[in-house]
């Protein structure tokens, strides 16, 4: 007697639903991907208690007659691929044939579609995989399939089903995935006879993306678009601020197929770069086109992931189009026009003529304590006084900054012909506030001094030009061994960045020399920092952590007094940077408030 034998159909439907049929949500998505197959313009998705009860698709697609009808409950049946050719380049979101079966051998399941060469429909019930009954029925063409009870033969399956609310949650997530990637195809939403969504068909994909995502969220989305090579990438992009602690807010589509990708969410979040707080996530509706044949959907039992030819230049050109789209917050909100302007009162001590506005890094005393000083700028400042109510106007210039194909003249300007920026003062020793037509914006001056001297501190580290000072008396620092170990591994990048370290004995280092910005008396907690930093990245992220913790303990501090000249050239640096919206830990350096915001708050508007 042999011991292998073959399963009966309905068993291995069961089995196969273990894979394709993970909760109701996993049912809408199948659901709601052979609707769209089928070339529906208009779905209604109909569910009570969560889906536990009751899931009903309907959709005016093309429909199928009786023996289609039939077919399309039988395991892998299926009308879109047929050849080895068509696997390697679907075209289809569903293709395996896998779906309908595996669906009906857990639930009861209703199918009524008919097709328009058909006068009548076809309806067919099953109970657990078994058919029940077939016979006509009046129908509008196209489909409807409705699962019952789903679960009700697999008690196990069904016991570890959440809560309603958790599994309701789970279904409207992926009606609105799908909402969101085909604004072609309106889509209606039903729980427990309530309406919760209804989205009419749209021409254009982003007034699909504003209503599914709503305001005020969807006013703030940047367009993205490139297309160049093989890889088309478009969408809509959340601006750090609106980022979230998991990835539940990026929709990712591969050729019109909401997939959960790790090559693509990992450019994504690399296109941002350190616009994001550590454990942060963006929010993104990010549309990527290959050639069929460059990707491989049949990776996956329920399609999320995908397969590139060539994944390295697809992530490359993802997050190089991230990056580009972002640019549009590399900019402070005064833009180029190099004035500066406010009363004597308001902006404190003037200049001579010509008197340089960078201030030298040097050590300043004041009071009690002893602080850094803003970087030196080359600006120079004219100074133009009226008789009119003691003010004045600051005309700046400076020498064109090239980065990377940016040129940048001047150093706090304008935007077009709007009133400059007002330096109004300092609040709480912390933040900065200044004033424009419109709006009042506050600085977080050491976010905003951190981002400085990061980007000052990474161009001198490539060029080579970190400016250095040697200690008098080396300092020594004792770690672990396993601490002492990732410390020998970074010595060479930080001695090229500027902070001379070499092992003194056993795992004992000594510090000879470090970058001149930073205060002699944090070094030893600076490089216990990094080493914590650096076990836990990769090499060249731990390089760009030390880079960042460099800059944070260089940087004047929150509860530290400036002087005006100390803000205006603190705000005269920031607007010279590539990235100024963010500190490189992603923390955000300033934001506006307008003027419509604070009359609403005081009830004048």
């Amino acid at each position: 007697m042999t011991r292998i034998r073959i399963l009966p159909d309905i068993l291995a439907n069961k089995i196969a639903a273990g894979e394709v049929v993970e909760r109701p949500a996993s049912v809408v998505k199948e659901l709601l991907e052979n609707s769209l197959d089928a070339g529906a313009d208009s779905i209604l998705v109909e569910v009570e208690k969560g889906g536990r009860e009751l899931i009903r698709v309907s959709d005016n697609g093309c429909g199928m007659d009786r023996d289609d009808a039939l077919l399309s409950i039988e395991r892998f049946a299926t009308s879109k691929i047929s050849t080895d050719k068509d696997l390697f380049e679907v075209n289809t979101l569903g293709f395996r044939g896998e779906a309908l079966p595996s669906m009906a051998s857990v639930s009861k399941m209703t199918i009524i579609s008919r097709s328009a060469q058909d006068m009548a429909g076809t309806l067919i019930e099953l109970d657990g995989g078994r058919i029940v009954r077939v016979q006509e029925t009046g129908a509008p063409v196209g489909t409807q399939i409705c699962i019952e009870r789903l679960f009700f033969n697999t008690p196990a399956r069904r016991k570890f089903l959440k809560g309603q609310a958790t599994e309701w949650g789970h279904i409207a997530d992926r009606v609105i995935s799908l909402a969101l990637g085909f604004g072609s195809v309106g889509f209606t939403l039903v729980h427990n006879n309530r309406t919760v969504f209804d989205w009419p068909k749209v021409s254009d994909s982003a007034d699909r993306v504003m209503a599914v995502l709503a305001p005020p969220d969807s006013e703030k989305l940047i367009p993205i678009f490139h297309e160049g090579g093989f890889v088309e990438v478009f969408g809509w992009l959340a601006p750090p601020s609106l980022a979230r602690s998991s990835s539940k807010g990026s929709y990712l589509f591969v050729n019109n197929r909401l997939v959960a990708d790790r090559t693509v969410a990992h450019a994504l979040v690399q296109g941002y770069s350190n616009r994001l707080m550590k454990g942060r996530f963006p929010c993104a509706v990010l549309f990527i086109k290959v050639p069929q044949s460059e990707v491989d959907v049949n990776v996956h039992p329920a399609k999320a992931q995908v397969r590139f030819a060539r994944q390295q230049a697809v992530h490359d050109t993802i997050a190089n189009a991230v990056a580009k789209a972002l640019e549009v917050l590399d900019r402070t909100p005064w833009a180029t026009g190099h004035k500066v302007e406010g009363s004597i009162q308001a902006v404190g001590e003037s200049l001579p003529p010509g008197e340089t506005m960078g201030i030298p890094a040097e050590q300043e005393e004041s009071g009690a304590f002893t602080r850094p000083i803003i970087s030196a700028s080359p600006a120079r400042a004219i100074l133009r006084e009226t008789t009119q109510s003691h003010a004045f106007t600051r005309v700046w210039s400076a020498p064109p900054v090239a980065e990377k194909g940016r040129e940048t003249a001047g150093l706090l300007w304008e935007e077009d012909g709007q009133t400059p920026l007002i330096l109004v003062g300092q609040i709480y020793n912390s933040y900065i506030i200044c004033q424009k037509k419109g709006a009042l914006i506050i600085i977080d001056q050491h976010a905003a001094h951190e981002r400085i001297l990061f980007e000052q501190y990474s161009r001198a580290r490539a060029q080579n030009a970190v400016e250095v000072q040697t200690l008098l008396f080396p300092l020594t620092i004792t770690l672990g061994h396993s601490e002492a170990l990732v410390l020998e591994g970074m010595i060479e990048e930080l001695n090229r960045a500027g902070m001379e370290v070499e092992r003194f004995s056993g795992t004992t280092f000594a510090i000879k020399a470090v970058p001149a910005f930073l205060p002699e008396k944090n070094i030893l907690a600076l490089i216990r920092q990094m080493v914590d930093a650096a076990s836990q990245a990769p090499r060249e992220a731990a390089v760009e952590e030390a880079l960042m913790l460099m800059a944070c303990h260089g940087a004047v501090r929150a509860n530290q007094p400036l002087t005006n000249r100390e803000m205006e050239a603190l705000l005269a640096d920031l607007g010279r940077c590539r990235q100024p919206s963010q500190c490189p830990h992603g923390r955000p350096v300033w934001f506006e408030m307008t003027e419509d915001e604070i009359r609403r708050r005081f009830k004048r508007q």
